[in-house]
């Protein structure tokens, strides 16, 4: 895929994916909405986060910090002073490197119920994971 600038976009690599779908479907995560990580559970996209630790930090310097309420994405400033820090919701430098940048809002979407008369569960957005990523 290629964006309007022309450069080459990243797809979600295949192994990932295939990691965070059976995280999705395992049973071992409470689902949360409106953040990545809280006391009730995580969303989506913090599983996916709980699930790329390794491959975030080795690839692209990005620390992912959990504790038992919250999950913060640790980005360094590329200058090697301040960090940028959230625990709502993805940079949107972590969600291109991790070849989702167009399909966040959906999954977000899908997660929280927004446009939607109830969130979907982890197991149906591993579905639409599986299929439409």
């Amino acid at each position: 895929m290629r964006s309007a600038a022309g450069e080459s976009e990243r797809k979600l690599d295949p192994e990932l994916k295939a990691r965070w779908v059976a995280a999705l479907r395992s049973g071992e995560f409470k689902q949360t909405t409106g953040t990545l990580k809280d006391s009730k559970g995580y969303c989506c996209l913090g599983v996916l986060c709980h699930v790329a630790k390794d491959e975030l930090a080795t690839k692209l310097g990005i620390r992912i910090e959990e504790a038992d309420d919250r999950l913060l994405v640790v980005v360094p400033d590329g200058e090697g002073h301040a960090e940028i820090l959230n625990d709502r919701e993805l940079p949107l430098y972590v969600e291109h490197e991790l070849g989702l940048y167009e399909d966040t809002p959906s999954l977000v979407a899908m997660n929280d119920g927004l446009g939607f008369a109830d969130g979907k569960s982890f197991p149906e957005i591993a579905d639409y994971i599986e299929g439409a990523l």
